[in-house]
């Protein structure tokens, strides 16, 4: 008797696991509402590029931003490049057109970038990073044979006035290879503190942190995902 109470404990408690996990992956519903898309990742395999969408949050307290950034990988990206984009449209904010993307896939990634942003008194808008994280959560491990750190490139390159003349500041950037997810980096420990707030314009970099990811699928295949979290 005591076996069989163990048993169906065994079995409730896994149910609550998995009703817990399912909770917690976003629904088609929630995932595709337009008013929260803000630019497109990129899935890259040789010569075929496969776009899906970011959702991006903002909270501003004085000059402080906090941007938040989700990228959900779709699950149906090993198969084809054009199969996942047919599947699945929503309306594409601004431009009056339509995207297409996958159902809810199996990896999230969030990146959430802090900087302080000031307009000066001729109207240049600048910008000064402070610190970034990135986490990640695997839904199913299904798709995939392995899924590797990402790499992140922190870019503050731009002008220092709203004319140009002092040019353009391109040394302030810097690649900081591979990251730990979870971890935050900061201005002052992983790159210079002394960088200049700057705006940007036209043909110059954006301001912001740029990830790439390499996914190795179960059919032997790679994947890169790579996006860019730039400041607004």
């Amino acid at each position: 008797m005591l076996r069989r109470i163990s048993k169906l404990t065994a079995c409730a408690a896994a149910v609550c696991l998995l009703c817990t996990m399912a909770a917690n992956i976003p629904s088609p519903a929630s995932w595709m509402n337009a008013a929260a898309f803000r630019g497109t990742a990129a899935i890259t395999s040789g010569n075929a590029t496969l776009e899906i969408p970011v959702t991006r949050q903002i909270a501003q307290s004085g000059d402080r931003v906090t941007e938040t950034v989700q990228v959900l990988v779709p699950d149906g990206a090993p198969e084809s490049m054009n199969p996942v984009r047919e599947r699945a449209h929503f309306a594409a904010p601004g431009n009056g057109g339509e995207s297409t993307f996958g159902e809810p896939g199996c990896i999230l990634y969030t990146s959430t970038l802090v900087y302080n942003v000031q307009t000066d008194q001729d109207g240049l808008r600048k910008y000064d990073v402070i610190s970034f994280r990135l986490d990640r959560e695997i839904f199913t491990m299904a798709p995939y044979n392995s899924v590797h750190n990402a790499t992140a490139r922190v870019d503050q390159a731009g002008y220092s006035d709203a004319s140009g003349d002092s040019g353009l500041l391109e040394d302030q950037s810097k690649d900081l290879g591979e990251i730990e997810f979870g971890k935050t980096y900061s201005e002052g420990t992983d790159w210079p503190e002394t960088w200049f707030a700057v705006g940007t314009a036209s043909g110059s970099p954006q301001v912001g942190i740029t990830y790439a990811v390499v996914l190795d699928y179960a059919d032997g295949t790679s994947r890169t995902l790579s996006f860019t979290h730039a400041a607004t």
